[in-house]
């Protein structure tokens, strides 16, 4: 009985998780079956829609200061400038290993839920350029943590 209940559990829990709401009652159930919830859900999980509408706003500010900090002189610093007072970036994954490039690659990968993908592309931004992406990069990781635990927890 003990088994069934700690399955009917997790099934609660994993459907819980993959809709984006609240993971409290299923890990109530969980506890109660005699199964311990692993520390990775027990924190505030984002969902992926709140993933995906955090992650444009953040971009552009990553964008504006790898701008600033590759500005040249003259022209380039002109252009850099107005480019960042616009916000203007690329939206559709391109080549390239400018912070523009990179961004719109992370922006695919966020908008297809590969968090994974989105974490690496924004590795190889200056570290400075990642900075507006803490907070952002921060859920996402905890989010990828907890979808791991879920699925060692169904294993």
């Amino acid at each position: 009985a003990k088994k069934g209940m700690a399955e009917a559990a997790v099934a609660r829990l994993k459907a819980a998780f993959e809709s984006g709401g609240s993971v409290a009652v299923p890990l109530a159930y969980l506890t109660a079956a005699g199964v311990a919830a692993p520390a990775e859900l027990g924190g505030e999980i984002a969902s992926v829609g709140a993933l995906q509408a955090a992650f444009p706003e953040a971009a552009r500010q990553a964008l504006a200061v790898a701008r600033k900090e590759t500005a040249g002189e003259g022209l380039d610093k002109m252009k850099a400038f107005l480019m960042a007072q616009l916000g203007a970036r690329s939206v559709a994954p391109r080549a390239g290993e400018d912070a523009d490039a990179v961004l719109s690659r992370a922006q695919a990968a966020v908008e297809g839920g590969d968090f994974a993908a989105a974490l690496a592309e924004i590795e190889t931004l200056p570290p400075a350029a990642q900075a507006p992406l803490a907070d952002w990069q921060s859920q996402a990781k905890a989010r990828l943590a907890a979808q791991a635990a879920l699925q060692a927890l169904g294993q």
